[in-house]
């Protein structure tokens, strides 16, 4: 017998193909089965309509919606439309739900009747049957350090977000922004953590899929440009005497990075660095997590656009950030000028400061992981 809140999954579907299937199987098998999964398909031409309709025909509690292509933002807008839950829960069709998912955060809803908005930590999906473990999303923060990370970042994944229905209704209603590509999650994210108590449960209890064709890898560039334009609004609207706008630049479309504006760069990520000063120390652990995190995907973005020369040049603005940089890779950073460009394949964080990784078979985490495929 179904008890509790319903709980209504929003899943758009653009192209899934082999990862639909146990997508929706991971969600139509939670331990909590008072839900309902609101399926769009938004004009997909791989057959993952005929999917979505065999999966639906198998469970009545998933409804199937299908579209001309309109993009994800318009898609996620129309599932919101419809969900009828008083607790709404996102999902990506190439992910993969843990059995207790939605039951966790439903019990999270029902001990603190002023949240607003849930996620959880995650494994990342990297290879057929094989998990990565990012050590440093298991930081312990407070809910209050939660609402100072949504100042630089999203604090969870998308997908494994559960937020109050209530928010999504009425004439002050939430909604995705378009004005925001491909980081749309994180403006709701930073709109509803203004005014309402969000949280994050330490429990990895999605795993989020990297491939070729994810948004993450099609898409690099527009979300880190959309995501560091939020992150200057974000410090420009609390008064602070910031200039972040040179991080935004360096991920501008088309646009040819010059020195200055990788010195400019360095310059902005200092300035944040000693804003920190602001907020109150218990806020810091927060903040220094986050902080990491922001800085050393700008220096990776310097990469991206211009090599170990222009990663230099950055860091000669930006000294703090060396420290953020393998000792074994600095000579090369500095001898960066004078190297092809190119010739040096990326950035990787200190383990110390942003966590070690494992690998590990994914039956090892998922237990019904062979049941869903």
């Amino acid at each position: 017998m179904r008890s509790g809140p319903l709980v209504s999954i929003i899943l758009p579907v653009f192209n899934a193909g082999e990862y639909l299937r146990p997508a929706v199987n991971s969600v139509s098998r939670q331990t909590y089965d008072n839900l309902e999964i609101l399926a769009i398909d938004d004009g997909s031409t791989d057959g993952s309509g005929a999917v979505l309709a065999d999966l639906a025909r198998r469970d009545s509690r998933i409804h199937v919606t299908s579209q001309e292509n309109r993009g994800l933002i318009a898609t996620l807008n129309a599932a919101l439309d419809r969900a009828q839950g008083s607790l709404i829960a996102r999902m990506d069709a190439d992910d993969i739900c843990l059995p207790t998912r939605i039951a966790e955060q439903v019990e999270s809803f029902e001990k603190n009747p002023n949240l607003a908005l849930c996620g959880t930590t995650h494994h990342l999906l990297f290879r057929p049957g094989w998990l990565l473990n990012p050590g440093f999303q298991d930081l312990d923060t407070t809910d209050a350090q939660t609402a100072v990370r949504c100042l630089f970042q999203p604090p969870f994944v998308h997908p494994s977000a559960m937020f109050r229905g209530d928010l999504m209704k009425g004439p002050d209603a939430l909604r995705y922004d378009h004005e925001y590509p491909h980081a749309e999650d994180f403006d709701l994210f930073r709109r509803i953590s203004q005014n309402h108590r969000i949280k994050i449960l330490p429990r990895k209890l999605i795993a989020i899929r990297r491939h070729h064709e994810s948004v993450m890898t099609r898409h690099r560039m527009t979300v880190r440009h959309t995501h560091y334009r939020i992150l200057a609004e974000n410090f420009r609207r609390l008064g602070l005497p910031l200039d972040l706008w040179p991080l935004v630049d360096l991920c501008q479309p088309d646009h040819i990075v010059s020195e200055s504006e990788l010195a400019a760069a360095g310059r902005a990520l200092t300035d944040l660095s000693a804003a920190r000063s602001a907020f109150e120390p218990a806020l810091w652990p927060g903040w220094d997590a986050s902080f990491s995190y922001v800085a050393t995907h700008v220096i990776e973005t310097a990469d991206m656009t211009s090599g170990p020369g222009g990663v230099r040049l950055l860091l000669e603005a930006f000294p703090e950030g060396w420290s953020l940089v393998r000792r074994r890779d600095r000579a090369i950073i500095r001898a960066g000028a004078w190297l092809p460009a190119r010739s040096w394949q990326g950035l990787k964080a200190v383990e110390s400061r942003i966590g070690t990784r494992s690998a590990a078979r994914v039956e090892e985490f998922i237990p019904n992981y062979t049941d869903i495929r």
